[in-house]
C-alpha cells in the first residue's frame, strides 16, 4: 500500500512541479535574441565554403547525424537536418550574400517544433595579412511558444547553448583542415 502512496505522491509532485514551470514559463518573453562571436584562422571564402556545405556537417558537428536535401512545392531547396534522437529540422536560406552573410530559417510549416527562429551568419575580415582573421557573428533570433520549453529553453540549457556547441565545432573543423595542408 505504501508503493502506491509513494507512487501517487511522486506523480502529483511531478505534475505541481510541471504545472508550476509552465506558469512561470508565462512570464518569460516568448521571442528571444543570442549571439556569440569567434575569431577563426580561415578566409571569408574558406568560412563561406564551410557554413554552405550543409551536407558535410555531420562530418564535423556531432549534433548533426545526418542532412537530407528537398525542395519546398515553390521550389526552394530545404536541408533537413537530423539529430542523435532522430528529430529532423527543416532550414531555408532566407539571404544569401556570399562571402559576407548567410541568413538560415527553421522551416516548420505545420508549427509542430514549438519552437522557430533564424540564425544569421556575419562574416568580417579582421587583421592584416598573414595574421589576418575571419571573425564569424552568429546571432539566433527565435522563438519559443511552449511555456514549460521556454523555461527549459533559456534557464537550463541557455540560448546560446546550440550556438557555441556549431562555433566550438566549425573552429575544430577549420584547424583539421589547415593541419591536413
Amino acid at each position: 500500500m505504501w508503493i502506491v502512496k509513494a507512487l501517487f505522491l511522486a506523480i502529483a509532485l511531478s505534475l505541481l512541479a510541471f504545472g508550476g514551470l509552465s506558469l512561470y514559463g508565462l512570464s518569460l518573453p516568448e521571442a528571444h535574441h543570442a549571439s556569440v562571436s569567434v575569431d577563426l584562422k580561415a578566409s571569408q571564402a574558406q568560412l563561406w565554403d564551410l557554413l554552405t556545405a550543409y551536407e558535410d556537417y555531420p562530418l564535423w558537428w556531432s549534433q548533426v547525424k545526418s542532412v537530407k536535401m528537398a525542395k519546398t512545392a515553390a521550389g526552394q531547396a530545404i536541408t533537413f537536418n537530423e539529430d542523435e534522437r532522430g528529430t529532423r529540422v527543416g532550414f531555408i536560406t532566407l539571404e544569401s550574400k556570399r562571402p559576407k552573410k548567410l541568413v538560415r530559417e527553421v522551416y516548420d510549416p505545420i508549427a509542430k517544433l514549438g519552437w522557430s527562429g533564424t540564425w544569421t551568419f556575419t562574416l568580417e575580415r579582421v587583421g592584416k595579412g598573414k595574421k589576418a582573421l575571419t571573425r564569424l557573428t552568429l546571432a539566433e533570433d527565435g522563438s519559443v511558444s511552449n511555456p514549460f520549453f521556454r523555461v527549459l529553453a533559456s534557464k537550463v540549457f541557455g540560448y546560446q547553448r546550440q550556438l557555441t556547441s556549431f562555433t566550438s565545432a566549425l573552429s575544430a573543423e577549420i584547424g583539421r583542415q589547415a593541419n591536413q595542408k
